[in-house]
């Protein structure tokens, strides 16, 4: 089964937010994750805001280890 995390979940896990352990569950399953492009974008961008270029950098190693894809018509609805 595939699932897609979309961006407030990927930001609050890599931040480890409140709802961390919640989102962990998901990526530490035997789901495969996929990641629209988008969503690397929108992540790389918080961090970055937030936290700075190098720990942005370091964490979207995470997100380009899942299956990163285009955004398409069909995984966007």
């Amino acid at each position: 089964m595939k699932i897609l995390l979309d961006s407030s979940g990927w930001i609050e896990y890599l931040i480890d937010g409140p709802l961390a352990d919640r989102y962990a569950s998901y990526l530490t399953s035997p789901y495969s994750i996929i990641t629209p492009t988008i969503v690397l974008y929108e992540v790389y961008k918080k961090i970055k805001r937030d936290r700075g270029e190098e720990m942005a950098l370091t964490l979207m190693a995470q997100l380009q280890a899942t299956e990163v894809v285009p955004l398409t018509e069909s995984i966007a609805y």
